[in-house]
C-alpha cells in the first residue's frame, strides 16, 4: 500500500508535500494563520500573511511553490471534467447521498487517502465524511492530474 501512496502523490505532484522536515513554533503558526488572507484582482489571486512581524504578499503560484507543490500543478479549483456527483457514483457505485461517507469507498487506498485528506489537508472534527474539497483532491488523484488545492487550503 505504501508504494501506491507514493505513486499517487508522485502522479499529482505532491511527492514532497508530506515531508515536513521541521516543526514550527506556536506563536509563528498563530501569527501566520491569523493574518492569512487572499485577494483576487484582475491580474490574479494574491495571498497575504505575516511572519516575524513582516508582511508578505505573494501570487497564488508563489505561495503554492512555498508549500512545496510542484510548479506543474493546476491551481484552478475547476478541474476539467470534475463533477462531484458523477465522481461519487463512480467511486462507490451508489447514488450520491447528501453526506459522503468515506466508509462507502470500495478501494482501501482511496478510503485511507480520503481520511488522510480530512485529517491533514482539510482538517475538521468528523473524519467520517468527505467534503467537496476532499472529493476534488481524490478526483485529481484518481485521474492522475497534477493539482494543488492551495486556494481551498487557504480558505479552509
Amino acid at each position: 500500500m505504501r508504494e501506491e501512496f507514493n505513486e499517487v502523490f508522485e502522479a499529482i505532484g505532491w511527492s514532497d508535500f508530506t515531508e515536513i522536515p521541521k516543526g514550527g513554533t506556536i506563536l509563528l503558526t498563530k501569527e501566520f494563520l491569523m493574518t492569512l488572507r487572499t485577494d483576487t484582482r484582475r491580474d490574479g489571486t494574491y495571498v497575504w500573511f505575516r511572519l516575524f512581524n513582516t508582511d508578505y504578499e505573494l501570487t497564488l503560484r508563489q505561495f503554492s511553490n512555498l508549500l512545496d507543490f510542484s510548479p506543474q500543478c493546476i491551481l484552478s479549483e475547476d478541474l476539467a471534467g470534475f463533477n462531484s456527483v458523477e465522481f461519487w457514483k463512480e467511486l462507490v457505485g451508489l447514488d450520491a447521498p447528501r453526506k459522503k461517507s468515506v466508509a462507502h469507498f470500495r478501494h482501501p487506498t482511496l478510503r485511507f487517502l480520503a481520511r488522510w485528506l480530512t485529517m491533514v489537508v482539510f482538517p475538521w472534527d468528523d473524519t467520517r465524511y468527505a467534503t467537496v474539497e476532499d472529493v476534488r483532491c481524490l478526483y485529481a488523484m484518481w485521474k492522475k492530474i497534477k493539482f494543488a488545492p492551495t486556494l481551498s487550503m487557504v480558505h479552509h
